[in-house]
């Protein structure tokens, strides 16, 4: 290292402002991986949730179709228990 005309100290290089990253390769860091992670799980379960709805959205047509069977057979006098 030389040392510049005057005896002083070469000047250091100024020091990062920004916190290092904890990164992986090509810059990924370890947060945006767990908020990704997270996101889907919820994506997940959403999309479970979602799937049991029509489940039952199911359920209660086919039940409405079973009554409306029913009026339909009791008003020409059919009726059945």
């Amino acid at each position: 290292m030389c040392l510049p005309p005057g005896g002083l100290k070469p000047e250091k290089p100024p020091r990062r402002r920004e916190p290092r990253r904890h990164t992986l390769a090509h810059g990924i860091e370890y947060g945006m991986i767990r908020r990704l992670k997270l996101l889907e799980e919820e994506r997940e379960v959403l999309q479970k949730g979602l799937q049991a709805v029509e489940r039952a959205r199911d359920w209660y047509l086919r039940q409405i179709g079973i009554v409306q069977d029913k009026l339909q057979a009791t008003s020409h006098g059919h009726a059945n228990p």
